[in-house]
């Protein structure tokens, strides 16, 4: 009977100890909600009075240029920002409305809407309608790829065929070596013929040694 009221005390305590920290942990789970909340709603405001000011100021640079996310359009700003969000490890529930402060005013426009029809908006929701409202048109990227063909010099290829690559999806180094090459002036995709690089970087090397 001894052993028993003991245990039975010591399971009281226990109990005891276990309602105290549940009630610790509510108190500081509420704590941070209500935090929570308050950068939100203050991140809201900061949000309509940038969108306010630059419409007030016009076109323009606004801030210091190496502490902001930077786009230069509507297909730009996504990545910067996952870029941007890796390097600060930012959290996810904080990604749409960092991302949604730096939107120029008329992006600034669309979010305000889409958020009073969206309350609970995911990044990646934030991500995909983004894309559709602002992005490139998504007809056959692949298809103007493989058609670019070079006008001026390789370096200036270069860079658009990056640009094209990047919206045509997944290609593997075998497909990208290919219709790179196939896109040169023909003396120089001659001399890659025979070297037959390997990967994209490998032939973009070669192409400027030829030039």
């Amino acid at each position: 009977m001894v052993a028993k009221a003991a245990i039975m005390e010591d399971l009281h305590a226990l109990q005891q100890q276990f309602e105290a920290f549940s009630k610790m942990y509510q108190e500081d789970r509420l704590a941070n909600a209500r935090r929570h909340s308050e950068i939100i709603t203050k991140l809201e405001e900061l949000s309509q009075n940038i969108s306010t000011m630059r419409t007030d100021a016009g076109p323009g640079d606004y801030g210091d240029k190496r502490s902001r996310i930077r786009h230069d359009d509507g297909y730009s700003h996504v990545p910067r920002c996952e870029l941007f969000f890796r390097l600060q490890r930012t959290p996810e529930e904080d990604k749409v409305w960092m991302a949604a402060l730096e939107l120029q005013s008329k992006h600034q426009i669309w979010f305000t809407k889409l958020k009073r029809d969206q309350p609970n908006l995911t990044w990646e929701d934030f991500k995909y309608r983004f894309r559709l409202r602002f992005g490139p048109l998504e007809h056959n990227k692949l298809g103007e790829l493989s058609k670019l063909s070079q006008d001026g010099t390789v370096d200036d290829y270069i860079r658009r065929f990056e640009t094209l690559a990047v919206r045509a999806g997944p290609l593997s180094d075998e497909q990208e070596v290919e219709i790179f090459i196939s896109g040169l002036k023909k003396s120089i995709a001659a001399e890659l013929e025979l070297h037959r690089p390997k990967d994209l970087a490998s032939a973009m090397n070669l192409a400027q040694l030829y030039e």
